[in-house]
This record gives structure tokens, sequence and C-alpha cells, in this order.
């Protein structure tokens, strides 16, 4: 399976930050990009997406240029991103049987 832009943006930023300064944490990183840490912890990992204010305050802290941006957040909505593909039919619209 791929890994989701968004993840493999953070991920990046993280290392480049990293390597700037060793000490650096992930409770720094996520206070620099106004997110919970648990919220920042969970994306990276893969274990969740990340929601929408989420990632708009995220896009915002890491200065993301539009087509990058279009990027990340297009990276949120794809089935690769979800931990649970089943999440999915929820969101999935019903067809004129009512199925889905």
């Amino acid at each position: 399976m791929t890994v989701p832009y968004y993840q493999e943006r953070l991920r990046r930023e993280l290392e480049e930050r990293l390597v700037r300064n060793r000490r650096y944490s992930l409770r720094a990183f996520a206070r620099a990009l106004e997110v919970p840490v648990s919220t920042l912890s969970r994306a990276l990992s893969g274990k969740r997406s990340i929601s929408l204010p989420a990632a708009k305050r995220i896009a915002d802290g890491l200065g993301l240029e539009p087509r990058e941006r279009g990027l990340f957040f297009d990276s949120l909505s794809t089935k690769e991103s979800a931990p649970n593909a089943a999440l999915h039919d929820t969101f999935r619209p019903r067809n004129d049987r009512g199925t889905r």
C-alpha cells in the first residue's frame, strides 16, 4: 500500500526539522502546526487520517503553496489514507435502489 501524500509530507517536514535541531520533538512539531500531538502522532503512524479543520491548520503551518496544498487535501480523501477502508462506504452515495 502506498503512503498518502499528507503522511509523506508530514514525515518529510519533521525529518527536516530534526536535521536542523536534533532535539526537536513531535510535541514541538504539533505545537507549531497548532494540532494536538495525538492527532499528529496517529496521522504519522497511519492509524488515522486528519480532519479537515486540522488539515487546514497543518497546511497553513507548513506554508504549503496552492499546488502542494491541493495534493495535501486530495490525499486525505483517498481510500489509502483511511486506516479502515469500510469507512468510505459510509460516505458513498446510495444508488436509486437504496444500496451503495
